[in-house]
């Protein structure tokens, strides 16, 4: 019994097959043996080990997230911070590497304005040689184009494509090819060693979806063929959430963290500097719980003033009157008084046999 390969090779599965051999003869993957499999692997080089983020040839990793979420100026700050040497989001330390960041989508005003911003703040302030911007680059996410990316990517340890959409137009997201651009990205990093982290647009998952996965807009095939996969998830004025949900080489994904994207003032400029710093998630509950905490407060607030308001214009009323004059439940009302103590005091006076709480404006007498 031998062994079949496409392309005229073969041998006998007892025997040792010759170094080399390829599986077609215009295919440059060569046949490998037990000993390149059972070989040590070397340890794996990153651009972040924090984030799990690996550097090197390879897949690209992609960043997917909701309006709002800040990853394209967390990814700019990311990049600039690996290429000035700065601790990443202010917080991770990590090799100083060469950047190229790919702006199909925001235009030259708004991509230098950040920069500027993020530089000011991480307290840069000679030039960053290692930082590059193509701002909206004819070069297209296309198998056409590999060989042109190849030379693109020659030099840079990492480049940054913001975004998927905008860089491969035409492209049916919603198929199966839709991983082809990817693949071309992976096959184009091989002799430069450059890593590129895609930017990709998230919509929420359904309520039958909990799995972020489906937050990836798109079919599937654009999560299978990338090596490492982020979505950032937040709301306006909220942190934003970011979790790894899929790290084929760094084996498991790395715990969620948040982000706050934040102003810096100056005594001239409220908007002087702009700075992306990590937090714990667990940021995220807490701010959420102090908002929800903020609100019910204002609310409460509202509808002391409401019962102060009722109380001054009808002096007297009982607690059923008051209630429905005012509009608030029994709860609501209980809380109101508590909040107007100085301001509202409360009598009972028998309205023949039964007694009755009646609500009167602090310091009232019945000949005002």
């Amino acid at each position: 019994m031998a062994l079949q390969i496409d392309g005229g090779f073969g041998a006998p599965f007892a025997d040792e097959l010759e170094s080399g051999v390829r599986l077609a003869a215009n295919d440059p993957c060569p046949l490998r043996g037990w000993d390149w499999i059972s070989a040590e692997l070397p340890p794996l080089d990153y651009l972040v080990p924090e984030l799990g983020l690996v550097a090197g040839a390879g897949p690209p990793h992609l960043v997917a997230g909701y309006g709002y979420s800040g990853k394209t100026v967390a990814l700019q700050a990311l990049a600039l911070a690996l290429a000035a040497d700065k601790p990443v989001w202010g917080a991770y330390r990590c090799r100083p590497r060469r950047v190229l960041h790919l702006d199909y989508e925001q235009g030259e005003r708004l991509t230098r304005r950040r920069y500027q911003r993020l530089a000011r703040a991480m307290g840069i302030e000679g030039p960053v040689p290692a930082l590059y911007v193509a701002d909206m680059p004819g070069l297209r996410l296309s198998p056409s184009e590999e060989d042109a990316w190849r030379r693109v990517l020659d030099g840079f340890d990492l480049a940054i494509v913001d975004s998927f959409g905008a860089a491969a137009p035409g492209l049916e997201e919603n198929t199966s090819n839709a991983r082809e651009p990817l693949d071309m990205l992976t096959r184009a990093t091989a002799s430069s060693g450059c890593r590129v982290v895609v930017i990709h647009h998230a919509r929420k998952p359904g309520a039958d979806e909990s799995d972020l996965q489906y937050a990836i807009r798109g079919s599937g095939a654009i999560h299978a063929a990338v090596d490492g996969a982020y979505v950032f998830a937040g709301k306006k004025d909220e942190p934003t959430s970011v979790t790894q949900i899929k790290a084929r080489s760094h084996g498991e994904p790395v715990e969620p963290v948040a982000l706050l994207v934040r102003d810096v003032g100056s005594e001239s400029d409220r908007k002087w500097g702009l700075e992306v710093v990590v937090r714990g998630v667990e940021l995220i509950a807490e701010q959420r719980e102090a908002s929800k905490e903020r609100d019910a407060a204002r609310v409460d607030a509202a509808l002391a003033e409401r019962v102060l308001q009722c109380v001054t214009e009808r002096p007297g009323l009982t607690t059923r009157e008051l209630r429905a004059a005012a509009r608030v439940s029994g709860e609501s009302l209980t809380r109101a008084i508590l909040r107007l103590e100085g301001k509202v005091t409360v009598r009972q006076e028998r309205d023949g046999r039964a007694l009755s709480n009646r609500h009167f404006p602090n310091g009232w007498t019945g000949g005002q």
